[in-house]
């Protein structure tokens, strides 16, 4: 092949292979990514808050329980 004719194959861009399209499953799989870590996020903060509450309300239970004096 002369060296003309290989930089000539070289330089035309019909010759190079379409890349296959992976711009939306790149997305697709990026957003589940983001979703499922929101997801994880949201539940982890929501039981966390639960079982601020739960002690919340117990401190509050145990503040208003008369005290119980020995030997009373």
């Amino acid at each position: 092949m002369p060296e003309n004719a290989r930089r000539n194959a070289i330089a035309d861009p019909r010759s190079i292979p379409a890349q296959p399209a992976r711009g939306p499953r790149r997305w697709t799989i990026t957003l589940a990514i983001a979703a499922a870590l929101l997801g994880v996020m949201y539940g982890v903060t929501a039981h966390r808050a639960e079982v601020q509450d739960e002690q919340r309300h117990s401190e509050m239970q145990r503040d208003a329980a008369p005290a119980v004096q020995p030997g009373g």
